[in-house]
Formats: structure tokens, sequence, C-alpha cells
């Protein structure tokens, strides 16, 4: 495909060089979704990671010198500025209210802390291309995956589990303000552009960690666009249900799988871009419907085009764990792509699971 180098964990390289085959490889994507995306993988002529998107190893993201302790739940309409370094210092809830976030702000979290957008809350965190927002780590060096929780937006869009409601995973049950699901297709959660999460993921048991970005149950009012998780604990970012899109998805060095659905999610996802490297990352996609239920209602079912898809490019076995692009489980279906896949360990593609078979048999998880 004529990238430059993008399996550089510093500064990737996911631009098509001049004369890449891949510039005229696409088909016409859905009506649903930008139509003169007729390349294959994220990016074509136009490198639309360029100026917000950042690889650091080891470091947060500093602010200005003020800094604004957060410690109590947000329940009446506040904005966040870019003159002031938020810190969290709990799992901070956003309740019957309206979080603003301007362009430039830097928001740092410590251990054991998140935000979450409860489903009667709602989020407007609207950088720029040369003001990001950035979610970060409190540390200023020794920066790593899992040094805070993440950024969780619930809803009261359509899931598949039984009663249509859950409470998210990564808390403990006795939490308040994780509830999700309900029967509102259209519910906005808030906007995030042009923002960036990192070291993400804080464990709070075993096997329950938080992902970087979150999303149960938003509805198709909810706008996703230009979004970088980087080096998360857990999966870059996850869909449990709802009907949300997004775009603009960079998603760099996570310790699970870069995107990942679950529970009957049916948005769209363009222009999506996922790279491992070969001591953590497990799947590029991890796709299910419902663990329980394979053929639950509604069935994930999500459209996905123009996606570049990074393995390690270890040799097979040798990566830290098993690595591949694509797998397709528990149900799923799909309409995916105009896609590069590249570099992986193990596999491209697997349709796991007699479920998941026949949605592809019947065309309905379809990869082109």
């Amino acid at each position: 495909p004529m990238l430059g180098d993008p399996t550089n964990l510093v500064a990737p390289g996911f631009v098509p060089m001049a004369g890449s085959p891949v510039l005229g490889a696409g088909a016409t994507p859905p009506a649903s979704l930008d139509q003169s995306a007729t390349f294959a993988g994220a990016i074509g002529a136009d490198d639309w990671t360029a100026g917000w998107t950042a690889y650091p190893t080891d470091t947060g993201t500093t602010g200005p010198s003020s800094t604004v302790e957060v410690i109590a739940d947000l329940e009446s309409d506040t904005t966040w500025s870019a003159t002031n370094t938020y810190v969290l210092k709990n799992h901070i809830y956003v309740r019957n209210a309206k979080l603003t976030i301007e362009p430039g702000t830097v928001v740092r979290g410590q251990n054991n802390t998140s935000l979450v957008i409860t489903n009667t809350g709602k989020i407007e965190a609207e950088g720029t291309a040369s003001d990001p927002i950035v979610f970060t780590s409190s540390k200023d060096t020794g920066a790593a995956p899992g040094d805070w929780g993440g950024l969780v937006l619930l809803g009261n869009s359509t899931i598949n589990v039984a009663g249509g409601a859950d409470n998210i995973e990564g808390f403990a049950a006795s939490a308040t303000g994780t509830e999700y699901g309900g029967s509102d297709t259209d519910h906005d959660c808030g906007s995030l552009e042009y923002v960036r999460i990192e070291y993400a993921g804080f464990e709070l048991s075993a096997d329950n960690e938080l992902n970087g970005l979150t999303i149960g149950a938003c509805g198709r009012d909810t706008e996703l666009d230009h979004i970088q998780v980087h080096k998360g604990a857990d999966d870059g970012v996850e869909f449990f249900g709802g009907t949300a899109g997004i775009s603009h998805l960079v998603i760099t060095q996570p310790d699970d799988d870069g995107l990942d659905w679950d529970f009957g999610w049916t948005g769209s996802a363009q222009f999506v871009i996922v790279q491992q490297n070969s001591m953590v990352g497990n799947m590029g996609f991890e796709s299910d419907s419902n663990k329980n239920d394979n053929d639950a209602s509604p069935r994930s079912n999500p459209t996905i085009w123009n996606a570049t898809l990074i393995g390690s490019d270890a040799e097979p076995g040798t990566a830290g764990k098993r690595q591949a692009a694509m797998h397709l489980r528990r149900g799923t279906a799909g309409d995916m792509g105009n896609f590069v896949v590249m570099h992986f360990a193990d596999f491209a593609v697997d349709v796991d699971g007699e479920s998941s078979a026949e949605q592809a048999e019947l065309g309905e998880l379809s990869i082109q």
C-alpha cells in the first residue's frame, strides 16, 4: 500500500505516498457516509491526523499552571476553561447537567478517577485542530497505561441485554450513575471533537478496567469526530449498543483491542486507524453482539468504512498477545469496506462461531 512507516510508535506514517495504489483502490461508501472516500484505508490525499494527534511515550500533556481540583460530581451546567488545568480527584459524574469544555483545555486524571457523563448528563467538548482538548495522566513523567480511568458516555438508546438496560462495565456494582440503555435511538450524549485521551484504563479490580473511551447506548444525535485514544490499558474505544457513529478515529498502542463493540451497536465508523505494538495489543476489532444470546435483538450491525489496521509486525506467536486485525464473533453482523490491513502477527480476519458465520452466509456480515 506504500504507506510511510505505519509501525513506527513515535512518528507513525499512516499517509499513503505519492503513487500508492490505495488512492484509487476503494469502492464508493454507503450513502450514510462520506461517499467521496473512494480510496482504501483511513487516509487519502488529505492527512486529517496532522496537527492534533500525538504519540508520547511516558509524559502526560501539561496545561496551565493554574489548576482546579475536581472533587465533587457536576450537577449544574459547568464550563471548563483553557486557562486552567483540571485535575480529577475522584470518579466524577455529570448528572442532570451539561459540561462544556473549551478548546485547548487539559484534564488530568489521577489513579482511580474517571469522567462519566450519565444518561441524564451531556458533554460539549469541541476542540480544534490547533487547540485539541486533552484528557491525560496526572504524571509529568513516567506516565503509563492505566494511570487513570477514562471518559465514559452513557445514553438511553437501544442495547440487546435482557430488560433493555444495564450498568456499564468497569465500575463497582454499588456505583450509581452507571446505568445505560433504553429506547431513544436519537439520544444525544453530546459532542467530542478534536479530543485526545491518553494513558487511561485504570483497573478497578481483576479483569475490570475502563476503556479509553466507553460509549454505552448513545444515540445517533451524539457527535464523535476527530478523536485519538493513545496508550490505554484496555480497549481504545468500546461501544456497548446504541446507534451513535464516529469518524476520524485514531487508536494507538492499546493494551488490548482497538475498536470493540458489544450488545447491539448499529452505528457507523469511517476513517479509523488502529496501531498495535508487539507487547500488548490483541485485536484491531473485537466484535460481538451478545455473548450470552448471540441472536439477541437488536443485533450488532455497524457500518465501518475506510479503516487502516496496523499490526505490530511481530513474527507469528511471538507477540505479547495473540494479535489479529478483526475477530468477528458472537452474532455480530456488519458492513465493512475500503480497508488496509497490514502486519498482523497471527491472522487478518476470523469469522468465529455459528451465529456470525450465518450472518456472513446471509450477506449481513460483509467485507469488501
